[in-house]
């Protein structure tokens, strides 16, 4: 871990925990800190809108340059601006969808915006992410073409993409193009796709308010599951607006969540590992509060020895 990273982190750490932000002041008065490094790498996480907001409250935003806070400011904007195009764009697929009887499930940035960072800035949106049922693929997608949406790399064979993938890519031109990801499965490896059961992510759909549209999200411990698998498996633990992502859930929901219950779908989903790994990640480098038992009994529970099907033979 790098001095940059470590400095940006522990400003994100800010908004769960104030008594970072005297570590964060007595560290920012070193010698070797640079406001414009961390700023920089700000921007190449795509946490700059964050940053911004964490920051321009406090004292600090007086020590960083005025070149530096005026780009900080422009990315906060420019992602305020983009997030409302999208949530706009959102709450009409999700009605069009709706009217054809089409359920659906907002994933990733789409559901994390507004119902975890309370401001849909702070988390950029790349594009959005809508999980249907595998039956529902030709109706949402014939909806989306209606609505001027046209595929992105079909398949080269009809269905291959059904059987073997777990998503389906639609672009709409604009002004602010726009991308939908289709989803049917939460997971893009075959064996997880395969051991993962969808049932329990539907069942607990909570409803939310996402921008004008009535949504639904995965619950509390779907998405925190969900976070963590997609954190490990697709992004190799790259990324910090990844990591960003379930410590702000955990943070948003600790007082609630259902660890026993969280585990029990890791073991029925062959997910224990992720979740061993990213959880005792957030806890070092985070400063995420995990209860204690917990992580005891899911560090004392045996880890998938593959992610790969067993041969047969």
């Amino acid at each position: 871990m790098s001095a940059v990273e470590a400095a940006l982190r522990l400003c994100v750490r800010s908004r769960w925990n104030p008594a970072v932000v005297a570590e964060l002041t007595a560290q920012a008065r070193q010698p070797d800190w640079s406001w414009q490094a961390i700023v920089a790498r700000a921007f190449a996480e795509d946490l700059a809108p964050l940053l911004y907001a964490q920051l321009a409250p406090t004292r600090l935003w007086l020590e960083i340059a005025p070149g530096v806070c005026d780009a900080l400011a422009t990315a906060y904007e420019g992602s305020a601006i983009r997030s409302a195009v999208l949530l706009t764009e959102l709450a009409a697929v999700l009605d069009r969808l709706a009217r054809a009887g089409v359920p659906v499930l907002l994933l990733k940035g789409a559901a994390l915006a507004e119902t975890l960072y309370g401001d849909p800035a702070l988390r950029p949106l790349c594009d959005l992410d809508l999980l249907v049922h595998e039956t529902a693929i030709g109706l949402a997608s014939a909806v989306l073409t209606a609505g001027g949406y046209s595929m992105v790399r079909p398949a080269a064979r009809p269905g291959a993409t059904r059987i073997w993938g777990n998503e389906l890519l639609f672009s709409k031109p604009g002004l602010v193009g726009i991308q939908v990801e289709l989803h049917w499965r939460v997971l893009d490896s075959p064996f997880g796709q395969q051991r993962l059961p969808l049932g329990w992510f539907w069942e607990t759909a909570t409803p939310a308010r996402v921008g004008r549209a009535a949504a639904r999200t995965l619950g509390p411990e779907a998405a925190l599951l969900y976070l963590c698998a997609h954190l490990t498996l697709h992004h190799r633990g790259a990324g910090l607006k990844w990591w960003l992502d379930p410590a702000e859930l955990i943070w948003r929901h600790k007082k609630w969540l259902d660890w026993p219950g969280l585990l029990r779908q890791a073991e029925a989903g062959a997910l224990v590992m992720p979740l061993q790994e990213a959880l005792s990640t957030l806890v070092e480098m985070w400063g995420v509060r995990v209860p204690p038992d917990f992580l005891a009994c899911l560090a004392a529970t045996a880890a998938e020895p593959s992610l790969l099907p067993p041969r047969t033979v």
